[in-house]
Formats: structure tokens, sequence, C-alpha cells
């Protein structure tokens, strides 16, 4: 028997996709030009923090104190540390608390929205629920915990960052927040723990002990307002108004 083969057609030969290596391509230049957005963002993040602030934020330790006077930068160094550890970390959870929701609110809500604003950090403010959540699913919780049943809520969740604000002016329920609650809570993520306030008065507490003691497992830092190139006049002002020499 003849067996007959029908010729390949030239159309046929050439039916092989060319639109592959320009996808490739295309998604290539994407993924660089991303990569190159979040050098630059982290760049200038950085480059807009205190020579302190930056000290605290690198430091290796797992668990940090900062004792900051007023109009220091406190504020703006714990929300540069929640945003950086978000965008380094994909789905993670970080979380700020302060001693009452709405001090969390009034303290780090807008300086959050400031700087989402002014680097285009995509971040999508949850308000009712006081979270912010990032483009690659990591969040941020602000929350209350100023008594012991508060700070139950807490217990479950893994958490890559916890900052603990007005540290010094928590009850003596801090000891049992800090021991009982949020350290199992950084186990699974590796998660460090940062206790930022301005001195207390009062010569007790864990936040006190963290910062004075020659024991404590904490790494401390420590600068005030005149290190805060942001308020040129701060020393001048204080001579003038408060008799500070």
């Amino acid at each position: 028997p003849v067996t007959i083969r029908e010729p390949i057609s030239r159309n046929m030969k050439q039916s092989t996709p060319t639109t592959m290596p320009v996808l490739s391509e295309d998604l290539a230049k994407f993924t660089l030009a991303e990569l190159k957005r979040r050098q630059t963002l982290k760049a200038d993040l950085k480059a807009s923090l205190l020579s302190e602030q930056l000290e605290l934020i690198e430091d290796p330790a797992k668990f940090k104190a900062g004792v900051c006077s007023r109009r220091s930068g406190k504020t703006y160094a714990s929300a540069y540390y929640l945003i950086q550890t978000a965008l380094s970390t994909r789905s993670e959870f970080s979380l700020y608390i302060a001693l009452t929701r709405m001090n969390a609110k009034n303290i780090l809500w807008t300086t959050l929205k400031t700087l989402n604003e002014k680097h285009s950090l995509q971040m999508d403010f949850k308000e009712s629920e006081l979270k912010v959540v990032f483009p690659n699913k990591s969040e941020i919780w602000l929350v209350g915990a100023d008594t012991a049943q508060m700070a139950e809520r807490l217990r479950g969740v893994r958490f890559k960052l916890i900052v603990i604000d007005e540290a010094a002016s928590f009850r003596q329920h801090l000891q049992y927040l800090v021991d009982d609650v949020l350290t199992p809570t950084l186990i699974d993520a590796d998660g460090t723990l940062l206790l930022i306030g301005t001195p207390s008065a009062a010569c007790v507490g864990l936040f006190w002990d963290a910062t004075t003691k020659s024991n404590s497992n904490y790494s401390v830092h420590s600068w005030n307002i005149l290190s805060n190139h942001h308020i040129p006049h701060a020393e001048a002002w204080l001579k003038a108004y408060r008799d500070w020499e």
C-alpha cells in the first residue's frame, strides 16, 4: 500500500506563539522597576530618621527600650519601624499598643496616614478596626491595653513586631502583658518587642526596671528633643520659657 502524506503548510510551521518572550520581557521590566521603587522608598524613609531613631530600629536585639523626652520623635520612630517591618515581610502582623484604643488612634493613626501619602505606600486604612493592610498582606494593628482584661484579647496571634508606647504610664499589669501574653506571640515569627515612652515620676514597673537596672535583658536607647533637628529652636525655647540650662 502507498501512504500519501499531506504537505505541511508554511502557516503550520510558523504556528509557534511569538507573544511569550514579549510577556516575559514586560514582566522582567515590571519586576525590576518595582524592586527599584522599593529600594528608593526604603532609602527615602530611612533618610528621614534621626541617627538615634535609626540606631534603635537597626539594633538586632529582640527586646528593646526607648527612653525619650516629649517632642523627641518617638511617634515617628514607632511609625517608621512598624511600616518598615510590614514592607520587609509578607503576610506578617505588627502591633502598636497604647494605654487606650483612643490614645493609639490619636498618637499614631495620623502619622501613618501622612507617611502613606508622602511615600505612596498604598496602605489600606480600616478605620473601624484600627488596622492597616499593605499590598503584600502584612498588617499593622492599633489597640489599647489599659487593663489586664483588655490584654487578654491579644493571645493566640503571631506578631513580627510589637511596640508598646507610653510604657511608663502603664500600671503593674504591663509585666503580665509582656511576660504572659505578648512574648509567646513573638516566638513563631522570631519577632521583636519595643517598649518606648517618656520617663515617669514613679520609679517602679517594667519600663523603669528595663531602662535602669544593670541586669535588664533590654537593649536601651535614649534621646531627647535637642536631638530632633526638625525642631531647631528647641534649645532656645527651653532656655527662654522653662529657665532650662
